[in-house]
């Protein structure tokens, strides 16, 4: 059974175009840039990720370890948050494949959860919680800041998200929930009701298509919007949204936004 929320759907059957990680293809991932650069296209939502360190802070980070983004290689779970602080989050961002690295030494850090809800206060948020662990610490930060009514908290792990069952959060699937929608579909059969409000996941699982006509109506019936990521291509976001999909995770929300837009503006 969903949770108990007003008019849980307000918000969520508005999100068309959804920064994913920000707007990667213009700044740092996961940094107060990168998600500044995203609201300059006036994205429906940003989409972000979340670990936990050592010491219990949320982070937005999405990889379990740092070298991918900055100067040094710590892993999140095991570091403190001041030595995660210190790194440099846009060292490795580059635009042109290696030419240039305009984040560089700019002062660019990895934001704690806190800040980011600070930050982007009013702006509809996707949070995707990256580690089993990560549920409490993760709902203590959204208590706080009475984010509730603005977030969609999602996790790929189920244990992430039990903090957050009866207490007012809008959910998104877990892996184990899209996999058992996808079996209930394939049997011809669609669920009275689910434990989440919004799916977000990838076109496919393999060979199986989670944007197809059966699955698409199931969760029409269901009354829960399908995210598909990461999108960047504006045609294959048109064929989506024409086939019933609510919202597109993208890199590249400036492209996406004028085909969003336009199809505002058809009759």
């Amino acid at each position: 059974m969903a949770p108990a929320i007003a008019d849980p759907l307000t918000t969520i059957t508005g999100w068309r175009v959804l920064g994913h990680r920000g707007a990667p293809v213009e700044a740092p991932e996961n940094t107060l840039v990168g998600f500044d650069a995203a609201l300059a296209h006036d994205v429906d939502a940003v989409e972000l990720d979340v670990r936990v360190t050592a010491d219990d802070v949320p982070i937005v980070l999405h990889d379990p370890t740092t070298g991918r983004t900055a100067e040094r290689d710590l892993r999140a779970n095991i570091s403190s948050y001041a030595a995660l602080a210190e790194l440099d989050a846009g060292y490795r961002f580059t635009p042109d494949g290696g030419g240039s690295h305009p984040f560089r030494g700019r002062g660019v850090r990895i934001p704690t959860l806190e800040a980011v809800l600070d930050r982007l206060s009013g702006i509809p948020l996707l949070l995707d919680i990256k580690s089993s662990r990560g549920g409490e610490a993760v709902r203590r930060v959204l208590d706080r800041a009475a984010a509730a009514e603005r977030v969609v908290v999602a996790s790929t792990r189920a244990a992430a998200l039990r903090p957050f069952r009866g207490a007012g959060y809008r959910l998104g699937a877990s892996r184990r929930d899209v996999a058992r929608l996808l079996a209930a579909t394939a049997m011809g059969v669609t669920p009275r009701r689910v434990p989440y409000h919004l799916m977000s996941v990838p076109p496919r699982y393999g060979i199986l298509s989670l944007t197809g006509r059966r699955m698409l109506a199931a969760t029409t019936r269901l009354g829960v919007p399908v995210h598909v990521w990461t999108i960047d291509d504006p045609a294959a976001a048109a064929r989506l949204w024409a086939g019933g999909v609510t919202g597109i995770v993208t890199n590249d929300p400036g492209g996406l936004i004028p085909v969003r837009d336009a199809g505002r503006r058809t009759p």
